[in-house]
């Protein structure tokens, strides 16, 4: 059976954010509607880029617009207007992750979930399938080579 543990943790963080916003979408659902059009899926279910999360968050009625910044003021200036319609969500994107203690190559998405100056609280995914909600210095948004995509309405 698929699931979106191994590539779909932006997808992931679109059905959680989805059901932080009243629309609970089974994740069986979410892949038997976006499996036929994302035909990679098969192979690798939930592989996505930051456009094709666009496309999928217009299809859920989430977004119609989104900009990618590594900019930590503008996360903390979206952020502040998260939820009063003028952002529907924020994916914090990592190039590495710190593995064993040394950082390495690793590209995940994470959802925002609260930020200010000292850090960033996060909803992660992980690929056994659970997930937690973390604090994240901006210092480790440096190390991490972190981006952020900001879904508009």
């Amino acid at each position: 059976m698929q699931n979106l543990n191994t590539f779909g943790n932006a997808c992931r963080c679109l059905i959680e954010l989805a059901g932080r916003n009243g629309r609970d979408i089974a994740e069986a659902d979410f892949l038997d509607e976006f499996s036929r059009k994302y035909t990679s899926w098969f192979r690798q279910p939930g592989s996505t880029n930051e456009f094709s999360i666009l496309e999928i968050a217009r299809d859920l009625g989430i977004a119609k617009n989104s900009i990618v910044t590594v900019d930590k003021d503008l996360v903390l200036k979206y952020q502040s207007h998260y939820g009063d319609r003028h952002v529907s969500g924020i994916f914090l994107y990592t190039e590495r992750m710190l593995v064993d203690g040394e950082l390495s190559a690793i590209y995940h998405c994470m959802l925002l979930l609260d930020a200010d100056a000292d850090g960033l609280k996060v909803w992660c995914p992980y690929e056994d399938g659970s997930s937690l909600e973390g604090i994240l210095t901006w210092q480790q948004w440096t190390d991490y080579m972190m981006h952020a995509l900001v879904l508009l309405p």
